[in-house]
């Protein structure tokens, strides 16, 4: 009988066997391949791996001094190794920009 329960073998919940197919495509035990690097992982736990994933492209942490570069979560250590000097640079301009703001801010109230 199409009506009669069945347990999934995944998750162990009780599904009828006409719904099994579209359980199994929202089942969040069944093994899932992750778009970004093809791993396999629960679906329950894809979001946080995605989060986390080596191929998630992600931004550079300099992009409040204004480093635009997104770049993949494996190749992040590269980039702030090799781009070390231009990141201190972005450093320097906004701390410089902010000693001129400050400065125009107190010669006004003088």
């Amino acid at each position: 009988c199409v009506q009669r329960e069945i347990r999934c073998e995944h998750c162990l919940a009780s599904v009828r066997f006409c719904d099994n197919p579209k359980h199994l495509t929202e089942c969040p035990r069944v093994r899932v391949p992750c778009e970004l690097c093809s791993l396999n992982r629960y679906r329950e736990d894809m979001t946080e791996h995605t989060r986390h994933c080596l191929e998630n492209t992600i931004e550079c942490p300099f992009v409040k001094y204004k480093c635009m570069t997104c770049i993949k979560r494996k190749d992040m250590y590269k980039h702030l190794e090799e781009k070390e000097t231009k990141h201190l640079g972005l450093k320097l301009t906004a701390m410089e920009d902010l000693i001129t703001k400050q400065s125009k801010e107190i010669d006004e109230q003088s």
